[in-house]
């Protein structure tokens, strides 16, 4: 099976599904503490666009910003950010409606968000730690771009199939995604 027939089935499936038959084989690859900010947030399924933030050293590296990033990616793609839980907002609505425009699937912070209300407004499905007010760049800033990064708990490799709903992220790396859909089919 495609890793785009994949992602198209993950679509239908529970998180909880996912990670029941994640178990059954042994893997892991859930997040902790990330949950959607609208209750109303559809299921989500794409494949990862990785953004890890460190410690601000202020010598002048040179990566894209979020807006880059984002049109770069594919759509149906979900932007993970990954900055070890930080307090700091990571993004805000006009990220978010600039990933609607560019038709990703969703966006995943291992962070807060500003502008909570105005995302929980969102067709854009985006998942956080919670709300904050302290901006990222005052302590923060990008040092990797689809790299593998530590998130919430789990890792993320760039292409990794992210699956999403009320009760948080599941993470399958592509090549056992067939492994786990034939378990899901049995769950």
């Amino acid at each position: 099976m495609s890793i785009e027939e994949a992602i198209a089935e993950f679509k239908q499936v529970p998180s909880g599904y996912v990670t029941d038959a994640m178990t059954r084989l042994g893997l892991a690859g859930w997040s902790e503490g990330v949950l959607p900010i609208s209750r109303s947030a559809r299921h989500i399924a794409g494949r990862a666009v990785t953004l890890k933030y460190g410690p601000k050293r202020g010598d002048g590296a040179k990566l894209p910003n979020q807006y880059e990033v984002i049109r770069s990616c594919q759509p149906g793609d979900v932007l993970v950010l990954a900055a070890e839980g930080t307090p700091c907002w990571l993004l805000g609505e006009n990220v978010c409606h600039t990933a609607m425009y560019h038709g990703l699937a969703g966006i995943a912070v291992d962070g807060c968000v500003r502008d909570w209300d105005e995302i929980a407004e969102l067709e854009m499905p985006v998942f956080a730690r919670g709300a904050g007010i302290r901006p990222f760049m005052t302590h923060l800033e990008l040092i990797a771009v689809n790299e593998p990064v530590f998130f919430a708990g789990t890792q993320i490799r760039p292409g990794d199939i992210i699956v999403g709903d009320g009760d948080g992220l599941v993470i399958v790396a592509p090549e056992r995604a067939d492994d786990v859909l034939l378990q899901v089919r049995d769950v």
